[in-house]
This record gives C-alpha cells, structure tokens and sequence, in this order.
C-alpha cells in the first residue's frame, strides 16, 4: 500500500508545455512509488479549504497529454500568500488531502516548497518572504507576458514586480542575490549547466 503521495497542481497564468511538465513529473513519482494526486485550479479550492477538487493522477492519465494544450488540471491565479489565514488554510487543506504523511509545524511545513514571486503589492511581497523563507523564494519563474495587464496604481506592468522585492526593507544584499540568482540555481542546476555550454 501506498503512505506517500505527491499532490501536483498549476499555479498563475497558462504557459507552453504544462502538461509535459506535469506528465513527466507525475510519471518519475509513480516511478519512486508514490500515490500522485493532481489538484484542480490552482491553489483555488485548498485555499477554500475544499478536498473534493482533486484526481488521481496515473499512468493511464499523464502518458500521452504532452501534445494536448492547456492543464489537464487547470490553473488559477488564486494566491495563498495574501494573507497568512489563506496560507495556514491552504497547508492544512493538503494535509487532509493526505498528501503530506508527517505532521509538521507549519513554519517548517511550507519551506518543503518553492514560491514564485508572483504577487503584485509589496505587503503580499514581504509577507511571502517573512512565512516561507528568503531560500524558498524564486523570483519571475512564471513567463514573462503572463500577466499582461498595467498596475493603474503605479502604471507599471503587473510582471514588473521587481521593486516590490527592492522595497523589502529587511532584506540584506545576500538575501536579494538569494531570490534573483541562486535559488533558481540550487533548484533547477540542469538549467546552469545547459547556459554554461550555451556561453
């Protein structure tokens, strides 16, 4: 019997190669022996704190999706990094979901994951950073042109998010290098040395 299971869920606006992604990874954790379980829309329904929007993710579901377009399991943009009520909720909704086996504090619980920068107000921004950790941070890992729309409060770009990490009062040199540069690095080292033969 299974006593671990993987939840995978898609997160922010849609982008080429989704479901290859998510294929792939669904496949390597049936693979390592996992139950694999996709979650619909996002964080959407966990912040709700809903466990009925979600599927079994097999091999029968993910081995031929790499040429369908979209999600097979949708998106939205539903953050729960607005407030920490939305985050604890979110944590606790995957729990019941089983997808975690170990009950951990939720401090400790959600530096198991990355977080994209994708928020648009420099309190979401510094809350983000404050509950999951300067390490846990990547910064525009979502594509560019994703959010194609101007902030009318400051006539810039939703995407232009780069000064809500700026105005981070707290944040050292090494911290800001940490979510610019190297987490991306420590997370994805295939992608350092692909540019390094590309240079």
């Amino acid at each position: 019997m299974v006593d671990k299971r993987l939840g995978i869920l898609v997160g922010g606006g849609p982008a080429p190669g989704i479901n290859s992604a998510l294929s792939a990874a669904a496949i390597e954790a049936i693979k390592a022996g996992l139950d694999v379980t996709g979650i619909y829309d996002g964080f959407q329904h966990l912040i709700q704190g809903r466990t009925d929007m979600n599927c079994p993710l097999r091999l029968i579901d993910v081995s031929r999706i790499h040429s369908q377009g979209g999600s097979i399991i949708r998106t939205s943009r539903a953050n729960p990094t607005r407030s920490e009520a939305d985050l604890r909720r979110t944590a606790e909704t995957i729990r019941a979901l089983g997808i975690t086996h170990e009950w951990e504090a939720f401090d400790d619980f959600v530096k198991h994951f990355h977080w994209d920068t994708t928020v648009y107000s420099r309190e979401a921004m510094e809350l983000l950073i404050k509950v999951v950790g300067v390490d846990n941070v990547i910064y525009a890992s979502e594509m560019l042109g994703g959010v194609n729309a101007t902030d009318p409060a400051t006539g810039r770009s939703f995407d232009d998010n780069k000064p809500l990490v700026d105005a981070v009062p707290w944040l050292t040199a090494l911290d800001r290098k940490k979510i610019f540069e190297e987490n991306v690095r420590t997370v994805y080292p295939r992608l350092v040395a692909n540019r390094s033969v590309r240079l």
